[in-house]
């Protein structure tokens, strides 16, 4: 009923990394762009790092959909692995499940085998690490030494590491410095800018609606009161959108007013996202500028 009263196809702030739902701002389509010419040209290793809910991993879901033709991705998530083991899921994901657990010098040469036979088919190799800043030490060591693999001048495996502000501070540490050499590019997500926030909603809307322009309109003075309650972190306003969509439906109102933010944002006051004394300065326009 929540779908079809606002005319819905899917629900538009879930947290999830649906590449459908991607908001091209200017950080990160310059990001996409780059990263993507740099993994098709074999240049390396690259780093994307930012703040919790600035939208990593959806970068990192789109970079993917935008390689997949020329491209074979792995994509490590779960980083709290060792040196081998990291091997091993590198392994596992372009030789398939082995009936026998095959030993690291067995392991090293039929995955080298295996990224020289795709180079020869023109496909490239990129190995995704999400959270890379848990990587503990035998991992980070490991990655340097497969960062090393190449074969006629090229890097048989393009790494990318996602992650928070911690991976720059492990990347900077002296006995890293052979690993940081070795990383191409480098970008910090931020968070939305105060004017993107209003095209940022209207732009999950719009995907929600099936690319049909949404019944869901908004007030300016709402628009501000979540952008600041968020402090304009995507993470954070999709969850609050979604609780005043929710009681706009429960008011079985198409409309989001200030009222409604204000209200569900106090109701989360105890997540901290906010000083509630600040309530009464939550009132600055943000323009409500048309989705990129």
């Amino acid at each position: 009923m929540y779908l079809d009263f606002f005319g819905f196809r899917m629900f538009p702030f879930a947290n999830t990394g649906d590449p459908r739902f991607f908001y091209a701002n200017e950080a990160h389509e310059e990001a996409l762009a780059n990263m993507t010419y740099a993994i098709e040209q074999g240049k390396g290793m690259l780093v994307v790092t930012g703040e919790i809910g600035t939208g990593k991993t959806l970068v990192a879901n789109v970079l993917s959909l935008r390689l997949r033709r020329s491209t074979v991705m792995v994509t490590i998530s779960d980083p709290l692995v060792r040196g081998d083991q990291l091997m091993r899921c590198v392994y596992t994901a372009l030789m398939g499940p082995q009936q026998r657990k095959a030993d690291r010098v067995v392991m090293q040469a039929g995955l080298f085998d295996r990224l020289i036979a795709l180079q020869r088919m023109g496909q490239r190799v990129a190995v995704l690490v999400d959270e890379a800043q848990d990587l503990v030490k035998s991992a980070l060591e490991q990655l340097r030494l497969m960062s090393n693999w190449e074969h006629r001048a090229e890097k048989l495996i393009q790494w990318v590491l996602i992650g928070q502000s911690e991976l720059r501070d492990t990347l900077k540490q002296p006995q890293w410095e052979h690993l940081r050499q070795r990383v191409v590019l480098s970008y910090h997500l931020q968070q939305l800018a105060p004017d993107q926030v209003a095209p940022y909603i209207r732009h999950r809307l719009t995907v929600a609606g099936g690319g049909q322009p949404p019944r869901v309109r908004f007030e300016d003075s709402a628009v501000s009161i979540i952008a600041r309650a968020a402090r304009c972190t995507p993470r954070l306003i999709n969850n609050i959108w979604d609780a005043a969509l929710l009681a706009a439906f429960a008011d079985e109102t198409t409309v989001v007013t200030a009222q409604t933010a204000r209200s569900v944002t106090l109701d989360m006051t105890s997540c901290g996202w906010y000083d509630p004394s600040d309530m009464a300065e939550m009132t600055y326009p943000i323009p409500a500028v048309a989705a990129g």
